[in-house]
């Protein structure tokens, strides 16, 4: 994920996505900002990370796709 540039809103775009990943498998594609996940705002690169490892498993997501 990527901070957007000049975005107050501190949200997170999609810049990958790994096939076969939890991401990809629930349909996220590069270009999405992510809302939250598991229920749990992102605002942060940071906020993303056990998610992207693997260490949480994503039960729900909401992206906004742009």
């Amino acid at each position: 994920p990527e901070n957007i540039p000049g975005n107050t809103d501190k949200k997170i775009r999609v810049s990958i996505v790994v096939a076969n990943s939890q991401a990809a498998q629930r349909g996220i594609k590069p270009g999405d900002v992510v809302i939250s996940i598991n229920g749990k705002s992102i605002k942060t690169n940071e906020d993303v990370i056990p998610f992207m490892n693997g260490t949480e498993k994503i039960e729900s997501i909401e992206v906004k796709h742009e």
